[in-house]
């Protein structure tokens, strides 16, 4: 009896790992998959201004943001439409 007990009990933990395996692997895929908020970033040639891209409900937004004024709010500029 104490074996049929080991064997059920591996087997339930398995089937669980398993489960929360595939769980995660899938939840990896999706943020893996996903397009980066930021990229592109370059800064000014006088070091004022940062400009991006960002991803913003589907669409491209070029961005740029004072780095010497924090309160200067960003200038944002449609990229791409979402499709």
């Amino acid at each position: 009896m104490n074996l049929k007990f080991q064997i059920l009990f591996m087997l339930t933990i398995s089937v669980f790992s398993a489960k929360t395996f595939a769980q995660d692997v899938e939840q990896a895929a999706n943020i893996f998959g996903k397009l980066p908020e930021i990229s592109g970033a370059e800064i000014s040639p006088d070091g004022t201004k940062i400009i991006f891209m960002q991803n913003y409900q589907g669409r491209k937004i070029l961005v740029t943001k004072s780095l010497t004024d924090p309160t200067a709010p960003p200038t944002e500029f449609l990229i791409q439409m979402a499709k």
